[in-house]
């Protein structure tokens, strides 16, 4: 349990956390319909996706891009016609078939233009390069996920020491002592490769800090 909670506070150490997807509707705005366009509007809050979050899918031959709404053109007005997805099909009722599949509730296919097309594929590659830099570590921050694993090396070690002095000297406290010696021996061994990786993936770093320093004397 402490791998699992200490490896979740070193993907946020290096900032490798996700952003988490803007919700498409406002919670103040369901009070305003029924049951069933509150369900969609549930599902518009999860489903609705930014520009800069789709992919292009490949194109075969005969088929063209669709961008995915909702059928019920009232709600999607309401709701600011979000883009649900992006489906490559020869036509209209193929797209929609498709959307369906991939589990979204009343699809409504309609061809993309060249302009959104255009606008997708450069905020797909703006997103692509601020992800590239803002998931790179600096070497302090290396530095600070190194020691804080060595830590909960140690404190992993210790605890297992004490829990082994408070078993009785029985039998079966000696089957304890030795299950917690192989928990422990297990995710201590997971730590220090991952500080092997981490220390390996700082040297890179300082490196190539080096070789731009050197190359711009």
């Amino acid at each position: 349990m402490l791998l699992k909670v200490f490896l979740c506070v070193l993907q946020i150490v290096l900032r490798l956390g996700r952003d988490h997807r803007e919700s498409v509707c406002q919670k103040s705005g369901f009070t305003l319909f029924g049951k069933r366009t509150k369900r969609l509007a549930k599902l518009a809050s999860l489903t609705g996706m930014k520009t800069n979050q789709f992919t292009l899918p490949r194109l075969k031959p005969g088929e063209q891009l669709w961008g995915i709404y909702y059928t019920d053109r009232e709600f999607a007005r309401e709701m600011g016609d979000p883009l649900r997805t992006i489906v490559a099909a020869p036509t209209k009722i193929v797209a929609e078939e498709s959307a369906a599949r991939l589990g979204l509730d009343s699809p409504w296919a309609h061809p993309l233009t060249p302009d959104q097309i255009k606008s997708i594929r450069e905020s797909a590659t703006r997103h692509s390069e601020q992800s590239r830099i803002t998931m790179q570590p600096t070497t302090a921050e290396l530095r600070t996920a190194i020691e804080v694993l060595k830590t909960l090396d140690q404190r992993l070690n210790d605890q297992a020491a004490h829990s082994v002095m408070q078993l009785p000297n029985t039998d079966l406290g000696d089957q304890y002592a030795e299950q917690i010696e192989a928990r422990t021996i297990e995710q201590t061994s997971h730590i220090e490769k991952v500080v092997m990786q981490l220390q390996n993936w700082r040297e890179e770093l300082l490196q190539q800090q080096n070789q731009r320093v050197t190359q711009s004397v």
